[in-house]
């Protein structure tokens, strides 16, 4: 995935807001979020209004980090940066290999990138804020399909 200079900095406001409230959370940004909806219907999630889009943009960060207080992840559509779902629980199968000494937000999100990818083809990517602080940036291992 790539984001311009104005989409870094949201998401680069958006985490720093995260990490300064220091209850973490969870955010992944996708090309394909048909699949997100599938995971709404299945009451994995709570799926976002359309007609009253929330964009990840400067106006919105204090509401996004709201809301990012919600167990679950919440789903970002990689081109328009429009909320998907929030409170997303995320599923998939195992591909690759967890790390024990990290908490499930990351080792869910491991799983969920490289599953999306491999089955679905789709572009990609979560970022993990733990409650610690400290954020990183997951990005699928597995080729994609």
């Amino acid at each position: 995935l790539k984001f311009n200079t104005l989409n870094r900095d949201n998401i680069t406001r958006l985490l720093k807001n995260i990490q300064e409230k220091a209850h973490g959370g969870l955010l992944i940004f996708s090309d394909n979020c048909t699949h997100m909806n599938d995971l709404c219907f299945k009451k994995r999630g709570i799926l976002i209004n359309n007609s009253t889009p929330i964009k990840l943009e400067e106006s919105n960060i204090e509401l996004l980090t709201s809301l990012g207080k919600i167990d679950g992840a919440l789903i970002f559509d990689s081109s328009s940066f429009e909320l998907v779902s929030i409170g997303t629980i995320l599923d998939g199968v195992a591909t690759v290999d967890g790390n024990i000494g990290r908490g499930s937000r990351y080792n869910s999100s491991v799983t969920f990138v490289n599953w999306l990818a491999k089955e679905f083809g789709c572009s990609v990517c979560a970022v993990v804020v733990s409650e610690d602080g400290y954020a990183n940036m997951i990005c699928p291992t597995v080729k994609r399909g």
